[in-house]
């Protein structure tokens, strides 16, 4: 029964149209367009607000637009608290239809949001960082402190 009904959400558009997943206690999945990614000091980073892609300009599909950045930055938030791993999706080709699933690849390096301000939204996530969480000191990779 619980198959059938994972089966059957893959076919909800409230599912599968989501920019971002979370599995209590041990990750989330976030989508982001290849074209918003940076290098900075040879690290590969997303560094954007996903509060400003809330749909504010208007348009079809305004309402869905902010509905899912608001998820996706609850995700974020929870993530950068919990010291949870990020997967990202990355969308290929922001031209293409959002469902075309072939311009969709899952990156195999973990990343992590390595800044958050929660006044105001802006973010980082950094592939291959390690997560933190806020209540504890970061570890790097062998351990230590």
């Amino acid at each position: 029964m619980e198959r059938l009904q994972r089966l059957q959400s893959r076919n909800e558009p409230e599912y599968c149209y989501n920019w971002s997943f979370r599995k209590p206690g041990g990750l989330v999945a976030a989508l982001f367009f290849h074209d918003d990614l940076t290098v900075v000091d040879g690290e590969i980073v997303h560094d954007q607000n996903i509060r400003l892609r809330d749909g504010r300009l208007g348009g079809k599909g305004a309402a869905q637009w902010k509905k899912r950045a608001n998820e996706l930055d609850k995700n974020l938030l929870t993530a950068y608290r919990e010291g949870l791993p990020i997967r990202a999706i990355n969308h290929l080709d922001a031209e293409s239809e959002p469902s075309a699933v072939e311009k969709r690849l899952l990156d195999p390096v973990p990343w992590a949001v390595t800044s958050y301000d929660m006044a105001s939204g802006n973010c980082i996530l950094t592939r291959g960082a390690l997560p933190t969480m806020l209540d504890r000191p970061r570890r790097s990779r062998d351990g230590g402190v």
